[in-house]
């Protein structure tokens, strides 16, 4: 599994993110009440290679700049 590296130029914005040219996402539940996890999709052509989940959400989310809930 490949390990993360903070130090990245990474950038978000709303929801959606990338970290070093990486596509990322945040993943909520229970309507966007509950934060869950940081996706990173490994893209190799038109298709998706492989898929990350980083569960550290209360150290990455505010590193990627999205919000801890999503309002209604």
């Amino acid at each position: 599994m490949p390990k993360m590296r903070y130090r990245r130029r990474c950038s978000a914005p709303g929801k959606a993110s990338t970290c070093g040219g990486t596509p990322a996402f945040a993943q909520y539940r229970d309507g966007g009440a509950q934060p869950w996890a940081l996706l990173m999709l490994e893209i190799d052509g038109d298709r998706i290679r492989s898929m990350t989940s980083y569960l550290d959400v209360e150290t990455l989310f505010p590193r990627f700049g999205v919000p801890m809930q999503l309002t209604t």
